[in-house]
């Protein structure tokens, strides 16, 4: 350490006390991220969550036993979200609702007059989470759906449900996510007006917030 004498007293050259200021900036620096990196982890491993997503999905009512002729009878733009709690950084369990998007043109049987498919989606899944880098994640979820469809009186089924994606933490409370998923169709389901349901691909684009952070 290098000292300089002025006026009676011992004081540091301007070299020590820039070195000293760089020494402390760092110090700070690498503080931050060490705060950050463990908000991050902490947020990855509990609390409740919510999610929003808009995705694309592929159904075939053109070739089923309706025949739909109409708008959405391949394939549409839909709107899902979700309730989760998160139990560690591996695992949590998600509530889902889904609304398709009326399917039109659809053949009511065992007549030939036109109707609207209307049909909505619940879905309780297990989700396994897999951190491959830093904040970014590997997921799959798998569990049971309810689906309502509307043809000319209500009718529903249940069926599996499940899904492959990754999620990407932005901070400690949003993450954004892209997934594949499969709904299941039914091949008698026995309605008055509806004989079988397609089974329904989906690609979606996800925002959830964290309030645990």
């Amino acid at each position: 350490v290098s000292l300089a004498y002025a006026g009676g007293a011992v004081r540091p050259s301007v070299n020590d006390v820039a070195h000293s200021a760089h020494d402390t900036a760092s110090a700070a620096s690498q503080s931050a991220a060490v705060v950050s990196s463990t908000e991050l982890q902490q947020a990855s491993q509990n609390g409740i969550y919510v999610g929003g997503s808009i995705g694309h999905l592929w159904q075939d009512w053109k070739d089923s036993p309706n025949q739909a002729s109409g708008s959405n009878n391949l394939s549409s733009t839909f709107f899902a979200a979700l309730l989760g709690y998160q139990y560690s950084a591996n695992y949590s369990g998600e509530l889902g609702f889904i609304y398709l998007p009326d399917v039109n043109g659809v053949r009511l049987l065992p007549g030939t007059s036109l109707g609207t498919i209307d049909s909505y989606v619940f879905s309780l899944q297990l989700k396994l989470i897999q951190p491959i880098y830093k904040q970014l994640s590997l997921f799959a979820k798998g569990g049971v759906m309810y689906r309502s469809l509307t043809l000319n009186g209500d009718t529903s089924m249940y069926g599996p449900i499940f899904g492959l994606g990754a999620e990407f933490l932005l901070n400690p409370n949003f993450s954004f996510d892209l997934s594949y998923n499969h709904l299941a169709g039914s091949g008698s389901l026995n309605a008055a007006s509806i004989e079988t349901v397609p089974a329904t691909n989906m690609v979606l684009l996800g925002v959830n917030y964290n309030f645990s952070a």
